[in-house]
């Protein structure tokens, strides 16, 4: 029989093209996070389970198309439900930006970065995917502001689909640092413009914070890790960790 939790966190991040499913039971989180390219009651189903007498807890966040099929059953399965938006509550201290604004991702990916805090330290949150987004949060618990600009591929896409002649072109390790064809140009353009970027977004930060931890995250995130300078730690699943303090913090403020 599978075991069921007494207490089970059910995480989702549906971002543009996937959402990813992530559970946490009895305070522990699952080795491996779950992918499903929509959400529906038969697929969310076999996550929303848990013992006799045990509580399910979701959270939610999208950045992508509404689901209300989906929500409407979250709502109903879960002892608590809590979909991420401008109004959530959070345990950030102040939050210089337009809360409005600020996507759910963004707001769970600062909450991640909150735990890396110590008082001491500010964090430079960098997640790489369709977008790479830049938050930074003070070592005092402020959220100090971030920005965004395109991914690897949406900037790949963008030359190709904008262009007559330019082809499309797939990412990989060994990458020119000049390029000598189409491809190697596009390719070396796209990632080493990434790398510059962000270590540029560093050097800028560290300016003006000298003792700052730097974080990569997001599905690209293993990729640019070793091509990126000065980063502290990769974390791919800090907007899922993130989801969890979300969840975690309201809870606690609802009792």
């Amino acid at each position: 029989m599978t075991h069921r939790p007494l207490e089970r966190h059910l995480l989702i991040d549906k971002g543009n093209t996937i959402a990813k499913v992530l559970l946490v039971d009895d305070g522990r989180f699952a080795s491996e996070i779950i992918t499903l390219a929509e959400l529906r009651e038969e697929l969310l189903s076999p996550y929303c389970q848990v013992a006799p007498g045990g509580r399910l807890y979701t959270v939610y966040s999208s950045v992508g198309e509404f689901q209300p099929e989906a929500v409407t059953f979250l709502k109903h399965c879960s002892d608590y439900f809590l979909e991420v938006d401008a109004t959530t509550a959070s345990p950030l201290r102040n939050i210089r930006y337009q809360r409005v604004q600020l996507g759910a991702d963004r707001l769970a990916l600062a909450v991640g970065a909150l735990e890396y805090t110590d008082g001491e330290e500010d964090v430079l949150a960098i997640d790489i995917g369709t977008a790479i987004t830049y938050e930074w949060v003070s070592a005092q618990g402020d959220y100090l502001g971030g920005n965004i600009s395109p991914g690897p591929r949406t900037r790949i896409f963008s030359l190709h689909q904008a262009t007559a002649l330019l082809p499309m072109v797939d990412l990989c390790l060994e990458v020119p640092e000049i390029g000598s064809s189409t491809e190697e140009a596009i390719l070396a353009g796209v990632v080493w413009g990434i790398v510059y970027e962000i270590e540029g977004y560093i050097q800028y930060v560290h300016s003006k914070s000298p003792r700052l931890k730097v974080i990569l995250t997001g599905g690209y995130a293993p990729y640019f890790a070793g091509k990126v300078k000065n980063v502290t730690f990769v974390e791919p699943n800090l907007v899922l960790r993130g989801l969890d303090r979300l969840l975690e913090y309201n809870v606690q403020n609802s009792k």
